[in-house]
């Protein structure tokens, strides 16, 4: 089974969220190399994929199938959801924060590509 996801943790008071394991703690921060980081990041929405494929099922590909233009319902969701976050309004759900926001943005967008391939493999 897949590992469980590790999203961010509010702490009450200071009003914002934070990551339980800082993802920067092995970096070199004197030396931060921008390609290692962008494979760093593409692993984790990798995983990210993985577990919430496994837990909602291929959700996204049967809602492209009924709804064309799916990918535009989710990233308008995700946009108005992290337009809030960078609004600093009081959030009643406190486990989502900018990040894993954008994470989930890129997510859908690779998931749109797939979905993209699967639809031109079918056709030939």
């Amino acid at each position: 089974m897949p590992e469980r996801i590790r999203r961010s943790k509010f702490i009450k008071g200071e009003g914002r969220s934070v990551i339980i394991n800082n993802p920067y703690d092995n970096v070199d921060k004197s030396n931060f190399d921008k390609v290692e980081a962008h494979k760093r990041i593409c692993q984790q929405l990798t995983e990210t994929y993985k577990c919430k494929n496994h837990d909602y099922g291929d959700a996204y590909a049967i809602t492209r199938k009924e709804h064309a233009n799916a990918i535009l319902f989710r990233i308008f969701d995700k946009y108005n959801r992290l337009k809030t976050l960078l609004s600093g309004a009081e959030q009643k759900v406190v486990d989502e924060s900018i990040k894993d926001t954008l994470m989930d943005i890129a997510n859908y967008c690779i998931m749109e590509l797939i979905e993209m391939e699967v639809d031109e493999l079918g056709s030939e």
